[in-house]
């Protein structure tokens, strides 16, 4: 499987609206799971085995960042142009998403793996690093240090598979409440064949479009039978406002 890294990370503190982290994308993106273990032994063998996640370590380089949103990131003020750097500033708390590419190596299909992390803290503002002109230009990425948590449902992180791009965008940005958006689940029987299939994520108010292949005798939107508005192949659901379960039968 061929991965093509880490795009789109977004992230929401708490009690405020969402926004893109790096403005002209993601360079770098980790998050590592930290465990605590334990071990019991009795009558000379291993009686008992416990392993827990305490916390996770984040890091993330980004491509440039919006003055208004390193203000908002490490807890800073910011007045016009000018951002403000305290020792009582509190590093919010919040969520963040992002989302990688994945590409089957023996098939060609690419698919879109989201990744949503429900508490977020970040570390607050990390070194300035500056160095004099040299025969080269070099780039300067924003180097970013998090550390994330369990929410109160003993959650804390959450991957779904989807089929096309802009359904990974959807589901990162309703996430981080950039955007609210619907889920429509797919399923089909029979010969032919539906795109996307499974699962797509759609913003609200954006027309979703669902390709079919083959003749349906039967379109089944949120238990509605709906066949009879196909039209040229394809089935849409405009000015989304709801989730749907789509089912089509051939």
């Amino acid at each position: 499987m061929g991965k093509y890294g880490a795009v789109h990370m977004c992230f929401q503190p708490t009690g405020e609206v969402g926004f893109a982290v790096g403005s002209k994308g993601v360079i770098v993106f980790t998050a590592t799971p930290n465990r605590s273990e334990a071990k019991q032994y009795a009558d000379n063998k291993r009686a008992e085995y416990l392993n827990e996640f305490i916390s996770g370590d984040m890091s993330a380089e980004v491509n440039d960042m919006l003055q208004s949103n390193r203000a908002k990131f490490y807890g800073a003020s910011l007045v016009g142009n000018k951002i403000t750097y305290k020792d009582t500033d509190i590093p919010p708390h919040g969520k963040l998403a992002i989302y990688r590419i994945l590409k089957d190596t023996d098939t060609g299909v690419i698919t879109y793996e989201t990744h949503g992390f429900p508490d977020v803290v970040t570390k607050g503002k990390p070194a300035t690093d500056m160095k004099t002109k040299g025969e080269s230009t070099e780039f300067v990425n924003e180097k970013l240090e998090m550390k994330y948590y369990s929410d109160n449902n003993h959650e804390y992180e959450y991957e779904e598979l989807l089929s096309d791009e802009a359904s990974a965008i959807a589901w990162v940005e309703n996430f981080t409440g950039i955007a609210t958006a619907f889920t429509v689940n797919i399923l089909s029987h029979g010969t032919g064949s539906v795109s996307p299939a499974q699962i797509a994520v759609v913003k609200s108010g954006e027309d979703f479009v669902l390709t079919i292949t083959g003749t349906a005798t039967s379109l089944l939107d949120n238990d509605v039978e709906k066949v009879s508005s196909i039209s040229n192949g394809t089935y849409t659901i405009a000015d989304i406002a709801a989730d749907h379960d789509l089912y089509v039968a051939f």
